[in-house]
């Protein structure tokens, strides 16, 4: 991966700050996994947000509890539209179609994050 692909150049501001201690999130490169948006209090804070690999943010910055509510929304997501024979873009099409919006679970909150995955098990089981 290089990053002739990004849109945005290296330095790029966030339009949030770190969940972690409300620093700047810099937009920068990782010759591994692309580019994310780090903390501008590193090593000091470790604080990030995804970022597309155009360079733009794939998501709201958000501490750890909300992160891990994140990554279990997203198997949950997984499995389910796997049971349904789903592409991921099909899944967010249903998701749109009963939430009445856009949902990318990058963007949501807890509470958000616990309504879909009850939705979804509900769907599962109803």
């Amino acid at each position: 991966m290089n990053n002739n692909t990004l849109l945005l150049p290296i330095g790029t501001l966030h339009p949030e700050l770190c969940p972690d201690c409300r620093g700047l999130l810099v937009l920068r490169w990782n010759d591994r996994y692309g580019p994310y948006y780090g903390c501008s209090r590193y090593p000091d804070c470790k604080g990030n947000a995804g970022a597309h690999p155009d360079g733009y943010p794939s998501s709201i910055p958000a501490g750890k509890r909300v992160k891990n509510a994140r990554v279990v929304a997203h198997k949950v997501l997984d499995a389910w539209r796997k049971g349904r024979k789903m592409n991921r873009l099909q899944a967010y099409v249903w998701l749109k179609q009963k939430f009445g919006k856009d949902t990318h679970i990058g963007y949501m909150g807890l509470s958000e994050i616990k309504v879909l995955i009850r939705t979804l098990q509900e769907d599962c089981h109803g």
